[in-house]
């Protein structure tokens, strides 16, 4: 008797603390023991690994010939028309062009962030969107991210990568002193744009 006693009282204890006060009490979803904690639902939290490397490159060639000759002559004028001489003409023109042009650019970010299901759609994918800002030194760095995520690519560890992300928006931005530095001035952009 005395076990089922003590066992009455730590449940009603356990079910006081919860409405005690009358305060509101946030829902907990119930979670299997043995199941994988995944972000499921909107408001869920998802790992994302950001492993984005990129690399391009691109060259042409250009080459163009043009020659043109032109030659005419004619002869003394008889008749009416002596008074015209012996006349001949003769002209040119030579034109090349020869060019070449290459680019290449490489990029790379890794990082690792939080984002938030934001929206679930008919097929069960997940929307996810996340920001993060870091401030160090008066440097400000602002990582964001969008995308949509298959429930079949978010690990048992609730970690899905960003190469697995569909229509992926990530952007990493900097803005501060340093950031400032290396962006060119209004006057060399107006150069730029002119030439």
């Amino acid at each position: 008797m005395n076990r089922i006693a003590i066992l009455a009282i730590v449940l009603l204890i356990t079910l006081g603390s919860a409405v005690a006060g009358g305060r509101n009490v946030t829902t907990v979803r119930q979670v299997s023991l043995y199941a994988d904690v995944k972000a499921r639902a909107v408001g869920d939290i998802v790992t994302v690994m950001i492993i984005e490397k990129m690399s391009g490159s691109n060259s042409t060639k250009l080459s163009t010939k043009r020659k043109d000759k032109f030659a005419h002559s004619g002869n003394e004028g008889t008749g009416l028309f002596d008074f015209v001489p012996d006349f001949g003409l003769s002209a040119s023109f030579d034109k090349s062009l020869e060019g070449t042009g290459q680019q290449s650019r490489q990029g790379r970010l890794t990082a690792q962030m939080a984002a938030t299901v934001s929206d679930i759609l008919p097929n069960g994918d997940l929307v996810i969107r996340g920001e993060k800002e870091v401030e160090v030194n008066g440097e400000t760095e602002i990582l964001s991210l969008s995308g949509t995520v298959r429930p079949a690519d978010i690990s048992a560890g609730n970690v899905v990568f960003s190469t697995n992300i569909a229509g992926a928006k990530i952007a990493y931005k900097g803005k501060g002193v340093v950031s400032k530095g290396t962006s060119p001035s209004l006057f060399s952009r107006v150069l730029s744009w002119i030439f």
